[in-house]
Order: C-alpha cells, then structure tokens, then sequence
C-alpha cells in the first residue's frame, strides 16, 4: 500500500520535489562564500565530523558492552528456539519499520542539506512534513503489524506451546516500531544539522539503562515478550532524551505546517528512500529470516551467534561513516568533488584495514569466543563463518559510496540497485539453503551482493568525475593485502584454541598487531600512510 501510494503521486509531487531540490541548490551558492571564509577553512567538515565520529564511538562502546554482556542472559535465557525466533520477529518488523515511507530518514537527509540555511521556517515545515507523513503512514502500519502478529505462527515454526509467546512478542515489537519513527525525530534533526555530538554523553547512558531491562526481563521471569518490552521502554527513555537535547541544542525546533508542494515533493523523495531502505534490509536482514523459515528457529540462532559479531562490526562501521553523512552532503551541493573524491579514497582506504584486522581474528577466533560466551554449539562451521566474514567486508566496502549517492540525493539509482541486489542475493540464497542449508544461505548472499559491489564505484565516479580506474588503482594494493590477513585468519582457525578468556584476549591482540603492521607496511603506500596521518592530526588540533 505504500508503494501505491508512492507510485501515485502526481505532478504537484514532482514540482514539489524540485522546489525542495531547488532550494538545496540555491542555499549552496548563497552560503558557498560563507564558509570559503577563514572561519570554515581550517578544516572544520573533518573536526566536526571528528567530534560526531568521537560520539559514535562512545555510543557504540556502550551498544558493545550491552551486547557482550546482555546477549548471552537472553540466549541462556531464552533457549535457542525462542533466541531463535526472536532474531525471526527482528528482522520482520523490520520489513514493517520500512512501510512508512521513511520520512524521518527523508528530514535528516534534506536537513543536512539545509543546514547552513538562515531559513528557520523551511527547517520547521520539514520537520511538519516528516511528522505529517508518518501520521499518514501510521493506520498502514497498524494493518501490517496486524497481520504478521497473525502469521507468526506460520512462518516462525515454534514448538506448540510456544506459538502465542512468538505472537506476543511479535505484537510488542511491531507497537515498538510504530512509535519508534516518532521517537527517532529528535536524533534525525541533530544528525542532519551536524550536530549529534550533542547526546553523546546521553545517548551512551540511556543505551546501558535500556540494555539492563532486557537482563531484568530475564531474571524476573517475563521470558521473551519482557525482551519486547524492555526494548520498547529503552526506545521511550532515549527518544526523550534526545528530545530534550535536540531542545537545548537547537532553539528553533519545533514544526510549521508546510505547503502542499513542500509535502508532495517532501513524499516523493521518501518513497525512493523508501525503496533504498527495503533493499538495504533484503541485503543485509534477510538471511535470518530466509535460515528461520528455509530450516527452523533453532538454526536460526545458530546462524545469528555465528554472525554476531560481524555484523557488530559492520554496523559499527556503519555508524561512524554515518557522522560525515552531513559534511559529505555539504561538499556534494557544493559541487566540491576533488575534495570529495580526496575523502572518498581516504575512508575507503582506512575501512578496508580496519575490516581486514577485526576479520582476521573473527576467523581465527570465533569458534572460541562463542565458545566462551554462549557456551558450545552456537558455531555454524568455519566456511560459514568465512563467507558472513566476506558479506560484512562487501557492505563496508560500498559504505563511502553510498553516503556520496545519499548526498547528490540520487536515491532512484541507489533503490534499484539495492532492490535488485537484495532479490537476487535472497533468491540464491533461497535455493541454495535447500540443499546446503546455513552454508548455501552464507555463500548465496555473498555472490548476490557482487551486483551492488559493481555497481556503486562506478556511478559515483561517473558523477564526480573522476575515472573509475584511477579508484580502483589506490585501492588495488589495500584490497589484495587485506585478502592475504584474512586468508592468514582462516587457515590459522584450526590451529588456534582460545580455551580461556585471558588465552582469547592474548591470541586476538597478537593477531590484530600482526595484521595491523602487514596493512600498514605492505598494504598502504608510503603517501597513504602521511595522509592518514595527516587526517588523524587535524582531529586532535
């Protein structure tokens, strides 16, 4: 029905469209001299990314810690069946969190796009707009929240007594994700206004409060529906909180009703969103869901600890690169693609280290970390585990790419791209799971994402000019080397035997400095090292 709704709009959406897109544009050229000033040529897009970057990583620390130490209370406490469905409702409604046309993700971007503006009013109608879509949206989601509460039984093959517990649960989680787009307003202004630094003390807090009801919820007994819960009550704590911030931070926030073009075009530019992001999940939150259903809950709690931490890892990433989203948009209304470009192969060059070192102890290490975290039997097998090791390296790989694309608002090309990837990637998968099961679901989606992996390096060059070979050229020798660290990681797996937490600890740091110096010394040329230095000194000036 959103599609519909979408695919509807008539041509007072698309003049809306170009009267927001004019207005990018337009902003651009009047603040271009501004920030050519002395005050922004002190490199202030990378300190002030450094400082978003900086509140990432303490968000994230807190995120790891609730992970490393809640995870495993759920999982004992649930039983793998029940961890295993409950990965199952995850990933489901995150299909539902997707049928709102996305209209908080729709204002971050145009905020970002707006943020040096001095109209306070264009800034309001957007927030009006976002806020004006979602109660739209809202009756749309009920329906389709309904009917997966409904189905859940069907396609989350739980034990019979088990079945109105994954109902239950699923219930809970789909209310979770109808009030959750309304809570993420507040950090969606402060990130498209560069300025979600703001909560970072906050946010780190509210994450370790909320992780401890999922503990709490298993103590007291509440099984997996008190895991639903206690996820919707942190989303109620930590969109308050950010509420305030963004209050304090911000003294225009607030809402303006907007004009009828401003909304038309304000919901044409979701839909695409809307589209990017349903493929976005088939990529990569979908293979849960395809093990769950294919082979059972059981399985499929095997194939989410054995990927665990990688995707811990690519959403780490993620959200860093996620802090320079509103510089790069910036430089992209600017027209200012030299430096884009510079940009561009400075944080390509330094994902594919980061991810080479993390992925060769995730090979070398998994089995015995699983081993001591969740206890044995959690582990797919080590071929699984190298190709959910390669998916994660193919999203971090796009990650840059796909900021660019978000910036020069080419959300279309980025949709269809990402639909046609995630279908193909479920497909194979799909049948291969028949016959080979976690390992054909692992090894159909790495040959899926190729498509995106072809794809996104050479649109961008196409739009900022510069030849795709010369890319592929600063990156060839990072790539091959990191190929060699992970091919070291994998065949070392079997040699390794982390039988404690203190061999574990002494084994991955002996590895990462092992890998770091081979990256370091082999991987990047003598001029990529002085300007990754160069880069790290203008964020500690």
């Amino acid at each position: 029905m959103a599609f519909l709704l979408f695919v509807k709009m008539d041509g007072r959406a698309r003049r809306g469209r170009q009267v927001i897109l004019d207005g990018y544009y337009q902003n651009r050229q009047v603040f271009c001299a501004m920030r050519d000033s002395v005050l922004f040529r002190t490199n202030n897009l990378t300190r002030r990314a450094g400082l978003s970057s900086i509140g990432n990583l303490i968000q994230l620390a807190a995120q790891l810690v609730v992970n490393l130490v809640v995870t495993p209370i759920v999982i004992l406490g649930l039983g793998r069946e029940l961890y295993g469905a409950w990965t199952m409702i995850q990933q489901s409604v995150g299909y539902l969190g997707r049928a709102d046309l996305r209209p908080m993700g729709t204002l971050k971007y145009l905020l970002a796009a707006h943020q040096y503006s001095d109209d306070i009013e264009e800034k309001k109608r957007l927030i009006g707009a976002a806020l004006l879509l979602w109660m739209a949206m809202l009756p749309i989601i009920i329906v389709i929240g309904f009917v997966l509460v409904w189905a859940a039984p069907i396609f989350i093959r739980a034990s019979p007594e088990n079945r109105w517990v994954v109902q239950l649960s699923m219930a809970i989680a789909a209310i979770n994700i109808a009030l959750g787009r309304l809570f993420s307003l507040p950090s969606n202004v402060l990130g498209g206004m560069n300025m979600a630094y703001k909560a970072m003390g906050l946010n780190a807090l509210m994450i370790l409060l909320a992780g401890s009801f999922s503990a709490i919820a298993i103590w007291i007994g509440w099984g997996l529906p008190g895991v639903a819960l206690s996820i919707m009550l942190g989303n109620l704590i930590i969109g308050g909180a950010r509420y305030l911030v963004a209050k304090r931070a911000l003294p225009w926030f607030g809402v303006s009703k907007p004009e009828r073009d401003e909304l038309s075009g304000f919901t044409m530019i979701s839909g695409w969103i809307l589209l990017a992001s349903l493929g976005m999940a088939l990529i990569t939150s979908s293979d849960l869901l395809l093990v769950g259903i294919v082979i059972n809950p059981t399985a499929a709690a095997v194939y989410a600890t054995t990927g665990a931490v990688v995707r811990m890892v690519t959403t780490y990433m993620q959200e860093l690169l996620a802090s320079i989203s509103p510089g790069i948009g910036d430089l992209c209304g600017r027209k200012e693609f030299p430096r884009l470009e510079n940009i561009r192969n400075e944080l390509t060059l330094v994902t594919i280290g980061l991810f080479a070192i993390i992925g060769a102890g995730i090979l070398a290490l998994n089995q015995s970390f699983l081993g001591l975290w969740v206890g044995e039997g959690f582990f797919a097998g080590n071929l699984t585990n190298l190709f959910l090791v390669l998916i994660g390296f193919e999203i971090v790989l796009v990650n840059t790419d796909i900021l660019i694309i978000d910036g020069l608002l080419q959300f279309k090309s980025k949709s269809i791209t990402l639909l046609v990837t995630g279908i193909t990637a479920l497909v194979i998968g799909g049948i291969l799971a028949v016959k080979y099961g976690m390992l054909g679901v692992a090894f159909g989606v790495f040959i899926g994402r190729l498509g995106f992996l072809a794809f996104f390096p050479a649109f961008v060059s196409k739009h900022t000019g510069r030849s795709l070979l010369d890319f592929l050229r600063i990156i060839l020798r990072p790539l091959l080397t990191a190929g060699l660290i992970l091919s070291l990681g994998y065949f070392t797996s079997s040699l390794i035997q982390a039988n404690n937490w203190f061999s574990f600890i002494s084994w991955g740091v002996f590895i990462a400095c092992l890998s770091a110096t081979i990256m370091w010394v082999v991987g990047y040329q003598k001029s990529d090292r002085g300007l990754l230095l160069r880069r790290l000194s203008v964020l500690f000036q």
